[in-house]
């Protein structure tokens, strides 16, 4: 489903011609050029063909110098070079190659040819499954940096297409690497890589390890280019299980146990209902039910007086069955000691202004006037403000 259109388009110039879909990827509709998520990789068109077995057959194995990637873990991972391009191999379940990804030398544009589809992770054929470790890392290049430093022993896999694509990715290879002991997550360390590979630890729970790059170090490749492989290897022993937000070890709650329980912040206008509850306290949510008719509403309303009386907070009242006029004459009736809201209630407007002087007047009472507007999404929005 197409989210934006008549966009320009980067491959062939055009002004109008792509159309963005709600995952990220994109089609142009001039050049017939298809866009894989929020990357530079793009699936050559109308081609009935592969030539992707082809132009790999071509390539040779080389070493990577720029990034001090060696020949021997290039050919590790089947990585070779074809005239100004390197030319990353994407296997199946059948240990074919049936897609390439080609990586320009000269300036970083990506191309992929073939089955894209039907690729695994990229270097998944090469580790069987189950072993004790295995980490994953954000691009080809990192992959062949890592599996380098960590001396070329331990499972190391991509992500297909970058960031955007890590937790689909993972979740279509999920049983493969939840075959994994120990799963570490070594994405770049921008903010887009920081928040994909909470996702993704957050897939595989307690198995799951987060690499966290040092500042100057963006992803696998910088550290090898550096020469820090010790440093390296010595963060991916030492990378942080991954603990989802929310979750707390008990041993760590002493300081917080160790304090006297709070008292009431305030209590009930009814001696009973403190002597069950202990009163009122923030932080709770209470709910009141009953019967239809049984006074749920009015019961609510002496709450509210109550805490005018005997606090200082702002009261926030969302009465969805009523008016915000029905509402208020029936908590000034608290405060006047009359029924104000009924027709036939005889009072002046000294006395009147009185009860508004002391509940509404007070400007700590807001009120929902929801006109009919009673939408989910709606109320929520009025909660949170």
């Amino acid at each position: 489903m197409f989210i934006q259109t008549h966009q320009p388009c980067d491959h062939c110039g055009s002004s109008d011609g792509r159309a963005i879909n709600t995952d990220g990827s994109s089609k142009c509709f001039v050049c017939n050029i298809f866009t894989i998520g929020n990357s530079d990789l793009v699936q050559q068109p109308n081609r009935k063909k592969p030539m992707s077995a082809v132009r790999y057959e071509k390539g040779i194995s080389v070493s990577i110098a720029d990034r001090r990637i060696t020949k021997a873990s290039a050919e590790r991972y089947g990585v070779v070079r074809e005239n100004n391009a390197y030319i990353f191999p994407y296997y199946n379940n059948s240990n074919a190659i049936v897609a390439v990804k080609y990586r320009e030398i000269a300036e970083k544009k990506f191309t992929i040819d073939g089955e894209w589809a039907d690729g695994l992770l990229f270097g998944q054929q090469l580790f069987p499954a189950g072993g004790k470790y295995i980490t994953i890392v954000e691009g080809e290049m990192d992959a062949l940096a890592c599996f380098q430093m960590t001396g070329s022993k331990y499972p190391c896999v991509s992500i297909r297409n970058g960031a955007a694509s890590a937790i689909k990715d993972c979740k279509k290879q999920y049983e493969y690497l939840n075959s994994f002991e120990t799963i570490v997550v070594c994405f770049d360390g921008d903010e887009i890589g920081i928040k994909a590979s909470r996702e993704v630890a957050e897939l595989f729970g307690s198995k799951a390890k987060v690499f966290k790059h040092l500042p100057e170090y963006k992803d696998a490749c910088d550290w090898l280019k550096d020469s820090k492989e010790a440093s390296f290897v010595q963060r991916w022993w030492s990378s942080e299980q991954y603990v989802p937000d929310g979750i707390v070890c008990g041993s760590s709650l002493w300081d917080a146990i160790a304090k006297p329980v709070a008292p009431a912040d305030c209590l009930y206008p009814w001696a009973g209902l403190n002597n069950l509850t202990y009163g009122i306290r923030k932080g709770e949510l209470v709910c009141v039910t009953a019967g239809s008719g049984l006074g749920k509403s009015q019961t609510l309303k002496e709450i509210v007086w109550h805490l005018l009386q005997h606090t200082e907070d702002k009261i926030g009242l969302m009465f969805l069955e009523e008016s915000v006029k029905k509402t208020s004459l029936s908590i000034m009736s608290l405060a006047a000691n009359m029924p104000l809201h009924l027709p036939d209630v005889v009072v002046n407007d000294e006395e009147k202004r009185n009860a508004f002087n002391v509940t509404l007047g007070t400007d700590r009472i807001f009120l929902f006037d929801h006109f009919g507007s009673t939408s989910i999404d709606n109320i929520i929005s009025r909660v949170r403000y």
